[in-house]
């Protein structure tokens, strides 16, 4: 077998073993109800047995707890299926009054004995049975699901159990009901606990599991307290139902009282007249009727059964049966007998006997109607409770509501010697003022604190965790600020190291830039002043062709004056120390324009420059950078319009802003950047020009800490934004 189904068909421990337990218990009480041995079924005589569908249900949940165990899921279901099926039955038969006579036959008839009787399933067992077997149906597919059916039946178990041990026989007994067995109750909370546990453990994430099954156990104690709370309301309707019964059946058992005595007394009055004659008779009958209600008339039974004489003359005569004689006496001298009247009424026919022999001469019956009698005794029956009277075994009267409860009916006895019997039942509005909300409450507020609770546990461990994790945080910066001054140091070191190199490289570049100053120059000069002299001295003896390539030597010899020229320049801008001094860029400007006097002139140009700051900085650089931008305005400027020049300058937080605009070619947005670029020209190729203006105005701003933008409109012109740092602030 390979290692996935061996890991698949692996057993899980807890659920073995409790399934093993619960099926072993399972198992002795059945054998206890075979073989008739009560110690097995009952653990004490005043304790309720375990019955035999009882032990059923649980062996069926025992199998399906070990099938569980081992993965065997689809079979779990098929039990927990059946398991769930043998609750539901027997909750439906509690609920809806079903006859399931042969269901408790076929279950039950094996465990019949002259020793032990089985009864019926309590309803809380099968409601705990109903309970494991979704819980054993969902183990696979909803284990959190089946975790909270697990609660509840843990929760009724415990509630049982505790019930036993503290003497209150309301939480393990359901009204008058069948009690849940002290073994049933342990058997069902190590069942629901072992399902909780398990299942909760196998859905939710390891961070999860303490919180929830916390919070479960918290929701199972506030289900025992919303049960607890109800079995006590229930005890105290139960007691005030029977005292209210027992008032009852006084009240009208005084009242039947009366009509017999009156009965008895109109007996012995026409027993002591001498003369019986009928207009008397029917005076005493008549008082004896108006001072009776809910009698319909008075008989006289002759001993042989038949009627003599009814008053009134007309009324109703139902059929009469006398009551049979036993072996050892005669008719009794009062009885009570049902009836039924032509148009379908209920009725009464309670008779006494005539003379004080052991065999009567006769009775005098007072015919009563069941409705008309018992509403006349209304005066007895408190508001909120509906009666039920039965001859034998026949129903005289019941005014109980349909769907009324009726499990809350008590009945007893109301004349033994009259063979008639009193149920006492509370309508269903009399119920709902008896019960208070207080449970309901109580297991919401339960609810709701478990909840709560899961969520503080779970914030609690998020705050630990939080806590772990900026330690650890706290650490990790404290070792990157250590790393972070090493590397200071290092850097500090490497810094000095690259301040000296770049020292020497600039004193190198310096000394480079006077090579091309004096080295180079000289020889430029030479060839500039050898073709010069060649086109004096031999120009005429040349013809176009050979003039032309002096030309050429000329121009390249200027190009090369001009790129050396060029090159010192832009190493002088950016090697050369800086001054830091305050200087006037409107000064600055005034200089420009009188030294470039002539080439502003012919372009038409008009300077304009408005209250100019002062900035801190170098005055040969920066009048540098004001010359290379007119000096490129002149350049690109368009040749039909006059050449305007415009510098301003505005505040910008922390530093000074200098605009400087012209109206000449311009260029286009996206060749913002490249003009500053080195040799890069923007525009016509037939303007001259190195293409290093800009980049050496880029360099004078950097090397001043600040910045220098282009901003080009094609055709229109170009503008150029100079910002400089406060002039307090060092350059």
């Amino acid at each position: 077998m390979g290692p996935n189904n061996t890991q698949r068909f692996a057993p899980q421990p807890a659920r073995a073993a409790a399934g093993v337990l619960i099926s072993a218990t399972a198992v002795a009480v059945v054998v206890g109800w075979v073989l008739q041995f009560p110690l097995l079924v009952q653990i004490r005589a005043d304790w309720s047995p375990v019955q035999p569908d009882t032990a059923i249900g649980l062996g069926l949940a025992g199998i399906g707890l070990l099938l569980a165990a081992w993965n065997r899921y689809v079979l779990t279901f098929c039990v927990g299926a059946l398991t769930a099926s043998l609750g539901g039955l027997i909750l439906a038969q509690y609920v809806f009054e079903l006859d399931i006579a042969a269901y408790l036959a076929l279950l039950t008839g094996w465990a019949a004995s002259d020793t032990l009787q089985p009864g019926k399933m309590a309803p809380n067992t099968a409601l705990c049975l109903l309970l494991t077997g979704a819980a054993l149906s969902a183990i696979r597919w909803l284990p959190l699901l089946s975790a909270l059916f697990g609660v509840g039946a843990c929760a009724l178990g415990a509630g049982a159990l505790l019930g036993y041990a503290m003497g209150l026989d309301a939480t393990y007994e359901w009204g008058s009901l069948t009690p849940m067995a002290p073994a049933t109750a342990a058997a069902f909370l190590l069942l629901g606990s072992t399902l909780a546990w398990q299942n909760a453990s196998a859905a939710l994430r390891p961070a999860w599991r303490g919180p929830i099954l916390v919070g479960l156990g918290s929701a199972a104690m506030a289900m025992l307290f919303f049960h607890a709370l109800v079995t006590r309301e229930d005890a105290q309707i139960k007691a005030s139902v029977d005292a209210t019964t027992y008032r009852i059946r006084t009240e009208i058992r005084t009242k039947i009282e009366e009509r017999t005595s009156a009965l008895a007394a109109l007996a012995r009055e026409w027993e002591d007249k001498i003369f019986r004659w009928r207009g008397a008779w029917e005076s005493d009958a008549r008082l004896v009727l108006s001072r009776s209600p809910g009698m319909d008339s008075i008989e006289w039974v002759k001993r042989d059964g038949k009627i003599g004489w009814t008053y009134p003359p007309d009324a109703d005569h139902p059929a009469l049966a006398l009551p049979t004689k036993t072996a050892d006496a005669g008719p009794p001298h009062e009885w009570a007998r049902p009836v039924k009247f032509a148009d379908g009424a209920r009725g009464l026919r309670l008779a006494v006997a005539l003379g004080d022999s052991d065999e009567p001469k006769g009775w005098l019956c007072g015919v009563f109607r069941s409705r008309e009698l018992f509403e006349a005794f209304s005066t007895a029956l408190p508001s909120g409770y509906a009666v039920r009277v039965r001859s034998g075994k026949t129903t005289i009267y019941d005014n109980r509501p349909r769907g009324a409860a009726r499990e809350w009916s008590r009945t007893l006895p109301l004349q033994k010697d009259l063979a008639l019997s009193l149920t006492v039942q509370p309508v269903p509005g009399w119920l709902e003022q008896q019960r208070s909300v207080l449970p309901q409450v109580v297991l919401v507020a339960g609810l709701a604190l478990s909840g709560l609770l899961v969520w503080a546990l779970r914030a609690a461990q998020l705050s630990a965790a939080r806590a772990r994790s900026l330690d650890a945080e706290v650490q990790a910066h404290k070792r990157v600020e250590q790393r972070v001054r090493e590397l200071n140091v290092d850097l500090e070191d490497r810094v000095a190291e690259r301040t000296a190199a770049l020292e020497r490289t600039n004193q190198k570049l310096t000394r480079f830039a006077s090579f091309l100053s004096h080295e180079l120059r000289q020889p430029v000069s030479a060839q500039a002043l050898w073709a010069e002299l060649l086109e004096t001295q031999y120009g005429a003896a040349l013809d176009g062709q050979g003039r032309e390539y002096i030309g050429e030597i000329q121009r390249s010899v200027r190009r090369m004056d001009d790129l050396i020229t060029g090159q010192l320049a832009l190493s002088e801008a950016s090697s050369t120390p800086l001054a830091s001094e305050f200087v006037d860029i409107g000064s600055l400007v005034r200089e420009v324009t009188a030294d470039l006097k002539a080439a502003l002139e012919e372009a038409g140009a008009t300077v304009r420059a408005n209250d100019l700051p002062s900035v801190r900085g170098d005055s040969r650089q920066l009048y540098q950078l004001i010359r290379n931008l007119v000096d490129n305005s002149v350049k690109y400027r368009r040749p039909d319009v006059p050449l305007q020049l415009r510098l301003s300058s505005s505040p910008a937080g922390d530093s000074v802003e200098i605009v400087y605009e012209d109206n000449g070619q311009g260029f286009c947005p996206e060749d913002a950047e490249r003009v500053f670029g080195i040799y890069e020209r923007v525009g016509s190729r037939e303007i001259s020009g190195l293409g290093l203006g800009m980049a050496i105005c880029r360099r004078i701003m950097e090397r001043h800490g600040g910045t220098i933008t282009a901003e080009g409109r094609p055709g229109e012109g170009a503008s150029f934004r100079m910002r400089f740092p406060s002039p307090s602030e060092e350059p």
